[in-house]
Order: structure tokens, then C-alpha cells, then sequence
């Protein structure tokens, strides 16, 4: 499963809040890896330093507990230069549902 989000650069280090979906609906069994992209991002070169995590807060899927207790493990990869790079969120005990907020920062 694979989400797209776009992103307005900024000077300096850039940073960014992207979605990772896990499957939403009442009726979907959830999935145990998903990634989105993230793009327009015209300054990141393939040496760049892009570092993100999941935001520890309530959302209309998850509380802070849930979070905390059973974390989405986020890292990036597929850095395109001059485009910008893809999150991946990965499970490893269950299959994760919902949605969940992560931040990035680019350096």
C-alpha cells in the first residue's frame, strides 16, 4: 500500500509531517507494511540526512497509549535527488489499521 504526499520546501533544515495508512475501514484487516512519498523537495541531495519518527499524540485512530505500547517502526529510504524520498512504516507483533502522523526532518 502506497500514499503520496506532497511538501512545500523550506530554507534551512526542512522538515514535514507525512501520513502512513495502514487501511482505515471498519472492514479492512489492516497490513503489517506500508510507505508514502514524500515530494517537492528540489534542495535533498543522495547524501542527504533525512530523519523521521511517529508523533506520540491522540488521532481519530490511535491514543498516545496504543502508540506507545505498540510502535510503528518508521525509516526512509528511496531517497530521489532533487524529488524528494519514501517513508516506510512496518509492524512487527500485528497488523497496524489507521492512520498515523509522522514527522521528517531534512538536513
Amino acid at each position: 500500500m502506497s500514499k503520496s504526499s506532497a511538501t512545500t520546501a523550506l530554507q534551512g533544515p526542512q522538515t514535514g509531517v507525512a501520513t502512513l495508512d495502514f487501511g482505515s475501514s471498519a472492514s479492512d484487516t489492516g497490513d503489517m507494511h506500508t510507505t508514502t512519498v514524500v515530494t517537492g523537495l528540489p534542495s535533498i541531495t543522495a547524501a542527504s540526512v533525512v530523519s523521521v519518527h511517529v508523533r506520540i499524540e491522540a488521532t481519530s485512530d490511535h491514543s498516545p497509549d496504543e502508540l506507545l505500547i505498540d510502535p510503528v517502526r518508521v525509516t526512509v529510504r528511496d531517497i530521489v535527488a532533487g524529488v524528494g524520498f519514501t517513508i516506510e512504516g512496518r509492524m512487527f507483533n500485528s497488523r497496524a489499521q489507521g492512520t498515523y502522523t509522522v514527522n521528517w526532518i531534512l538536513f
